[in-house]
Parts: structure tokens; sequence; C-alpha cells
């Protein structure tokens, strides 16, 4: 499939795009929200400033793209592959990842607030400046991650650090924070 054919689809009506290949590809400022892509291959695609709210993209390959500014608002990315993926300043505001590959990724900027994140991988992932205010992190995978951002109400119980506690969340706004070992860090109320 081409990204002109993807469109066209879309604005015909069509939302199930279930396992298709669209890989390195540029589809900026465009309006996907609502779409099903599981399982589907998006490697490497190139989607900024677009809207996806709402759609589904469970099992999805999204490993390499660049998915800058993109409002991902109640997206389903359960177990999908955001490995290596640019996710600088997206909204992700209520979205499911949970059991999702964020290793290596960037999410600086962006928006998880109650966000469910149950047991996905952010190994190494870029952080900075993101808000995980009342996000759902139990199980999760944080080996390298220094959380210099929002993690208000946050739920890290559970959670693999194999780093010291203290110097991946000091950085970070603590308000009734639950940490991985079950205490609440309260640092910044």
């Amino acid at each position: 499939m081409t990204a002109e054919e993807l469109m066209e689809r879309y604005a015909s009506g069509e939302r199930d795009f279930t396992g298709i290949e669209l890989q390195y590809v540029r589809l900026n400022r465009v309006v996907l929200s609502g779409a099903n892509f599981n399982g589907a291959n998006l490697r490497g695609i190139f989607l900024v400033d677009s809207d996806l709210a709402g759609s589904t993209l469970r099992q999805a390959n999204l490993v390499d793209s660049t998915l800058t500014n993109v409002n991902f608002q109640n997206a389903d990315l359960t177990e999908a592959d955001l490995s290596c993926a640019d996710l600088d300043h997206s909204i992700l505001r209520e979205a499911t990842l949970v059991g999702a590959q964020i290793y290596q990724a960037s999410l600086r900027g962006a928006c998880l607030a109650y966000a469910n994140l149950r047991g996905a991988d952010m190994g190494q992932a870029g952080v900075d400046g993101a808000d995980f205010t009342h996000a759902d992190l139990r199980d999760a995978f944080l080996k390298e991650v220094a959380f210099e951002a929002d993690l208000s109400y946050a739920d890290f119980r559970g959670a693999e650090t194999w780093d010291n506690i203290e110097a991946i969340f000091t950085p970070g706004i603590l308000c009734n924070t639950l940490l991985p070992d079950g205490r609440i860090r309260n640092d910044d109320c």
C-alpha cells in the first residue's frame, strides 16, 4: 500500500488497515483518528503533526519511526514496538501501551498522563520534560531511565529498574508517587 492509497481509503470512510505494510513513508499533518492498524508494519514511518486519537495499533511495528507532535490520545498501542521511535511532544494521554516495546525511544516533552504502560519496556528511553501524571507503570522495565519528568500520582509498583531507585526518580517531580518498592514519595507536593 502507498501513502496516497491509505489517505484515499481513509477519506472514503475505510478505517480497517489491519496488517498493512507501509514502511519508510512520509505522512505529515494527516488525520487518521479511529483507524485500525493492528499488526501493521509501519517501520520507519515519518508521521509528524498528525492525529491518531482513538486509533488501534496493537502489535504494530513502529521501530525507528518519527512520530513527533502526534496525537495518540486514547489510542491502543498494546504490545506495539516503538523501539528507537521519536515521540517527542506527542500526546499519549490515556493511551494503552501495555507490554509495548519503547526501548531507546524518545518521549521528551510528551504527555503520558493517565497512560497505561504496565509491563512496557522503556529501557534507555529519553523522558526529559514528559508528563507521567497518574500513569500506570506497574511491572515496567526501566533500565537506565532517568525520570526528569512529572511523576505525580504515577504508579511504579513492581517496576524493574536495575539501577538505584533514588537516582532514577530524584530528578523528577514526585507527589504521591508510588515507587517500585511500594514506598510513596511526596518530595514536591
